[in-house]
This record gives C-alpha cells, structure tokens and sequence, in this order.
C-alpha cells in the first residue's frame, strides 16, 4: 500500500454553498486517488452540508469524513491533524479551493528538502466576480530557513491555509490550534514556523480564497464582533507567553514576534472603539495591557494607516478621550 504524500483537511460547519466545489477542486490534482486524502471534518454542521457530501462523494476511497461535537473551526483542524496520514498536510477551507493540477509540483518541492513548513502563494477573489482581491505571496527565495532566521527574514502570511506542514512535524510538537477562537492562525503559526528546523517559500499559486460575506472577519453580526475583540485579547496573551517562554531576547525572531505582537495590540484598540462593547471593559483591558508591559506600542506597524494608528492610540490620553467619545 503507497504511503499517502498529502493529507487535506476541509472543516466542514454551514458550508453547503460552497462544499461541492471545495472537494471537486481536492479531487482535481495530480496525485493518484491512493497518494492523498481528504479529511472532511464535520464540526456538527447544522445544514445539510454533510448529506451533501456523502450524496455526491459517496464512492470515492480518499475522502474520509470524521464527525465531531462543534470546537470551532481550529478544533476542527486539529481533529484533522490528528487524523491525518498523510506525510503533509494542507488545510482547505471549505469556502476556498485549490487550483487544478498544482500538488504534486508543492509536495516534491517541500520532500525534495525536507522541510517542515512550506509557504506557498494565494489569491482572495469576490465570490460572485471571481475578481482578484489580493494576493497572498512572498518575495521568491531559494533560500531555506530556520524557523527564527524565517521570522526575521520574511514575512509570513498569518493563513494557516497557504502552508504545507509535515504531519510529523505538527504531531512531534504537539502544535494545535487554539479551539472555539477566532484568529487562531496566527497563534498556531508563530509557535509552528519558530520550532520548525526547516522552512521555505515559493510562489507556486495554489489556492483561491473566496470573500465570504458571512464570514468572521466580514460579519456584521454585533455578538461576532465583540467575541473577536476578545478573542484578540486571548490570543494576544497566548503569544506574550510563548514569547516569554521560549524566545530569548537576542534571538533574530525576539523583535520580530515583539513587532506581531505589537500589531494585534493595535488592531485589538482600534476594533474595541469600534464595536457595541462595554466602555468600562474597554479601560479595563487597556489598564491590564499597561500592567503586563504591551502598552504602548513599542514597534511600527506594517502600513502607513496603521502606523498612524497606533501612533495615535499610543497617547493614553487619545485613546481615554476616543473610549468616552464613543459612548
């Protein structure tokens, strides 16, 4: 029996619009059916995503699909890490689909040099045009890196699904993704990218990432909005820990990870003003940020407008008068 080279991972939760697609485009590579397989992880889908599935998939060997209690979309993914057979795994999100024919160049690339981490290139398209958004891509390098020379030269994409990872790897690290949190990929990936022993990037295009109207970080829903301004909050803590615990201060990924950290402090102050949250809640966080040594805002931010930003809300005054102004 041929070992399997690629495990994908398709979380599956209120997705029948767009589930169909994703699995046609996993099932459209060049890879043979017994080299990969499909992880679909059903994360209690209270649709009829799953019917669909097993109606239009029902015979074919690859695809696998694991139910589970509801843990969010990383519960999920790490339902599917854990699961996973393959020697790599890619995580597809089941609004998203890859493009045809584009594994098996991105798997011989990333076994050909064992790496641990492969970050490979992306476009965001409007759902309805299939326009191009953004692209997700680094500057091309032949280079392989460690994981801290990694976050000092390049500037990974928080993504966790424009990333190959070695399924060994993930598992010998015991790296999972916080469950039931929004914006866990940057958690997950700033602690996978640092222990990784070898990464590289290329600029193979191989998925498109579809804008959602509905989803998290689009939704006008007022109870989403404010479980993301406190799930910044988590994962802003979560990082500040593993940064204390395991990043020397003259590590080339100290500054770095200090700068990422900085930046979501950021995005957390402006996103409290901007929301139907607490006032109160809102000077509470601030004061705790200040007593834990994260504020102010020690590192520029990556764009202009931000930096302005944070420039701004670096003055406790400003950011004091901003709070009351709101209310």
């Amino acid at each position: 029996m041929a070992i399997k080279k690629i495990s994908i991972i398709i979380p599956v939760y209120n997705v029948e619009k767009y589930i169909v697609q994703c699995i046609n485009s996993a099932l459209h590579q060049d890879l043979s059916e017994n080299e990969y397989e499909i992880l679909i992880i059903d994360d209690e889908s209270p649709d009829h995503s799953v019917d669909l599935i097993r109606k239009k998939f029902d015979n074919i060997p690859s695809i696998k699909i694991i139910s589970q209690k509801n843990k969010g979309l990383g519960g999920a993914r790490n339902t599917g890490i854990k699961n996973a057979s393959g020697e790599y795994l890619l995580f597809l999100d089941s609004d998203d689909f890859l493009l045809p024919n584009v594994l098996k160049e991105l798997y011989e690339l990333a076994k050909s040099q064992s790496l641990d981490i492969l970050e490979f290139a992306a476009r965001g398209i409007k759902e309805d045009s299939g326009e191009v958004v953004y692209e997700m891509r680094n500057k091309e390098s032949k280079n392989i890196f460690s994981g801290e020379e990694y976050l000092h030269y390049i500037f990974f994409h928080n993504s966790a699904c424009n990333k190959l990872y070695k399924t060994n790897f993930l598992k010998e690290k015991s790296l999972l993704f916080m469950e039931h949190t929004f914006i866990e990929d940057i958690q997950f990936n700033i602690r996978a990218i640092f222990f990784a022993k070898k990464i590289a990037c290329c600029n193979i295009f191989i998925s498109h990432f579809t804008q959602n109207p509905e989803s998290i970080t689009r939704s006008n829903d007022t109870e989403k909005k404010i479980k993301m301004v406190n799930d910044i909050k988590k994962v802003i803590l979560s990082i500040d820990e593993f940064i204390s615990t395991n990043v020397r201060e003259n590590s080339i990924a100290y500054k770095p990870l200090k700068r990422r950290l900085s930046s979501l402090i950021n995005l957390f102050l402006v996103k409290s003003l901007l929301i139907k949250r607490n006032t109160e809640q809102n000077m509470v966080d601030f004061n705790y940020f200040k007593k834990k040594g994260l504020y102010p805002m020690d590192y520029k931010e990556y764009t202009y407008p931000k930096e302005i930003l944070r420039i701004i809300f670096n003055f406790p005054f400003t950011y004091l008068l901003a709070n009351k102004l709101r209310s």
